[in-house]
């Protein structure tokens, strides 16, 4: 059993599934509801303990009732929390889903940035195996990077933003995957895919590989001289709601296995859909290794191209 160090973003999503998007000053009542614990960072951890791993996260949480739902969810997940909750708000979003369309409202919490002193962060990182971060909290991130190479702990990061400082991060990174949108914006706004892993390559150069996910359209990677491509898989999507996040956290999962690049990427890929068959995001990840590694089998993968 590995153990990582998860530092990010934890909040808490209400998401609703809608027959259409209502119009100006319309009540519509939602199909359905879920409400709970969420953030990329704190989604990651939860797919890495169901997977088998020890975890910790560094995430802020307030001392309102949204923080205490959230605290609650993630220790019932098994998730060590090294922070307690502070003065303030959690972060919040509202998340509406028509067809497989979604849209989201947020609004950051107000509570303070992580700011661990040097003998706490090396406290973090007893016995840990990989560090994990999610572009949240950059000022504690860029820190425990830092330490992570300095201690020889590889790095990995869910690369959805291209968020201010994220650039100092990606020559330590053990996989640079990220977003059609973080390519875009790393490759100075091209609309060429093979730009943007031009760019991750030229960024990330110490890396095993480096892609971009496209959703419903799979994925592209260049590992070395290869260009690899995934499909999407054979499941009903009905809330995309963590999938990136539990794509990166399958593709944490995978290095620590030393799974090759393109096991690697479709393990990832099918971890990252088995949030999607239903509402709720995290809720929707396999609860156990068995359970993943049987709904991987049971979901071929379907051509990018279809």
């Amino acid at each position: 059993m590995s153990r990582v160090l998860v530092v990010g973003h934890a909040c808490v999503d209400l998401i609703t599934r809608l027959s259409r998007r209502p119009g100006t000053d319309e009540k519509l009542e939602a199909e359905v509801a879920w409400f709970g614990g969420g953030g990329p960072g704190a989604n990651a951890a939860v797919a890495l303990r169901r997977l088998g791993h020890e975890v910790s996260l560094a995430a802020r949480l307030g001392r309102d009732p949204a923080g205490g739902v959230a605290e609650r969810e993630l220790l019932d997940e098994g998730v060590d929390l090294l922070e307690p909750r502070a003065e303030g708000t959690t972060s919040l979003a509202q998340i509406q889903v028509v067809g497989e369309e979604r849209s989201i409202a947020w609004k950051r919490g107000d509570t303070p940035p992580l700011d661990p002193d040097a003998d706490t962060v090396d406290a973090w990182f007893e016995g840990v195996d990989l560090l994990y971060v999610d572009g949240h909290e950059r000022g504690c991130a860029h820190r425990v990077v830092r330490r992570a190479v300095e201690r020889g702990v590889p790095v990995m990061a869910d690369l959805g933003t291209l968020r201010e400082g994220v650039e100092e991060w990606l020559p330590h990174l053990v996989w640079a995957v990220g977003s059609e949108r973080f390519g875009r914006a790393l490759s100075g706004g091209s609309e060429d895919p093979d730009a943007w892993l031009d760019a991750l390559s030229a960024a990330a150069s110490s890396a095993i590989g480096v892609g971009t996910t496209r959703g419903r359209r799979g994925g592209i990677a260049r590992v070395g001289d290869r260009r690899l491509r995934w499909g999407p898989r054979k499941v009903r999507v009905r809330d995309t709601t963590a999938a990136g996040d539990a794509f990166h956290a399958g593709l944490a999962d995978a290095y620590l296995h030393e799974r090759d690049p393109e096991a690697s990427l479709q393990w990832a890929a099918a971890v990252g859909a088995s949030v999607c068959r239903d509402l709720g995001g995290r809720q929707m990840l396999p609860r156990d290794r068995t359970r993943m590694e049987a709904f991987e089998r049971a979901w071929p993968e379907l051509d990018p191209d279809r």
